[in-house]
């Protein structure tokens, strides 16, 4: 081997194919203690089991060998239900692979200076209030949101399929934000869950006393709050409570049916009777259609211009894969272009 095989980049491997490591074992023809020494580090494997491994998991062979793989904080997934091992493995590798993808970038391209403000001491609808007079948004609708929140140096990179039950995540790292989002979900729900992330973001960067379900309301109050902001949204709010007026007055705040009936219901704008009656068919609603905002690019322009460019000669995406020594469907997964990574 031209370069020394790498225990770190054999763990980020396994969990990018979500395998459990006594799968990967049985996948390369070999016993459980000795994929758990490679990962250690403890023993290094052959020539000739490093490339099965490259095989099983779907990857270069240059992929074991490259540079130590950065970390990702300690996470809140926005999942729908109970999240398995897998899933978790393979959302957070993605954020490796991410912050991987984004150091290769910054030190080639002018990037936006992240400038998010710490929300840490208001509670979530001021802050919401706050950031919306920060960023001059006043009480309009919040425009297309992964451009708004790249002009801010936020970093918003995509998870695919096969991860499919985290919606999103966000993170800090080095004081750059970041951002991953499912693109699987529908757009509206995925605008949502940035929202939600941003939240996270402002409100949860330093250390605070509050637990886990705690931090996920208040993001969610955030979000709410940052979409449709209190006093315009009742006065633009219909004056008769039936689905189709509702599924209209959704349309001006870029939210579904769904999220604009709880806001509804939150402001002590509707009965409560009458918010019951309406949640089945909002969310019938939703199903049905895909709604989205005008002019939504619904992924990133930067990673788009970027990608799309050319590097001395080689195309900014086989560029990016080569130095993530991935396979291009692994780079894709993560910046909005295709639906999910290799399959191992």
């Amino acid at each position: 081997m031209s370069e020394a095989f790498n225990p770190r980049r054999l763990r980020l491997g396994r969990d990018l194919r979500g395998h459990f490591l006594q799968e990967l074992a049985a996948r390369v023809g070999v016993s459980s203690r000795s994929v758990r020494a490679w990962e250690n580090g403890t023993a290094t494997p052959s020539d000739a089991h490093v490339t099965r491994l490259a095989e099983v998991l779907a990857v270069p062979r240059a992929f074991l060998s490259a540079v130590e793989p950065p970390c990702v904080p300690p996470v809140l997934f926005q999942s729908r239900g109970r999240l398995a091992t897998g899933q978790r493995n393979m959302a957070m590798a993605a954020g490796v692979t991410a912050r991987l993808l984004d150091d290769w970038i910054t030190s080639r391209a002018e990037r936006s200076v992240p400038d998010l403000p710490d929300l840490s001491t208001l509670a979530p609808e001021e802050a919401a209030a706050s950031l919306r007079e920060t960023w001059s948004i006043g009480d309009n609708p919040v425009p297309p949101l992964v451009p708004l929140l790249e002009s801010h140096g936020v970093r918003v990179y995509s998870l695919g399929h096969p991860v499919t039950a985290v919606d999103a995540y966000s993170f800090h790292a080095d004081n750059v934000p970041f951002i991953l989002v499912n693109t699987a979900t529908s757009r509206l729900r995925r605008r949502a869950c940035e929202c939600h992330e941003l939240g996270h973001l402002v409100l949860h960067n330093t250390a605070r006393d509050s637990d886990m379900r705690t931090k996920e309301m208040e993001a969610d109050v955030f979000a709410a709050s940052f979409l449709m902001p209190e006093e315009p949204f009742l006065q633009g709010a219909p004056s008769t409570h039936t689905i189709d007026a509702i599924d209209e007055a959704r349309r001006t705040w870029g939210v579904t049916a769904t999220a604009y009936l709880r806001r509804l219901r939150d402001l002590e704008a509707i009965p409560e009777w009458r918010y019951r009656d309406l949640s089945a068919a909002s969310r019938l609603r939703d199903e049905s259609t895909d709604p989205a905002l005008a002019g939504d690019p619904d992924k990133s322009p930067f990673l788009e211009r970027w990608l799309a460019s050319t590097r001395d000669g080689i195309p900014g995406r086989e560029a990016a894969a080569a130095c993530l020594r991935v396979h291009l469907p692994d780079l894709d997964a993560i910046t909005f272009a295709s639906s999910g990574p290799m399959v191992a």
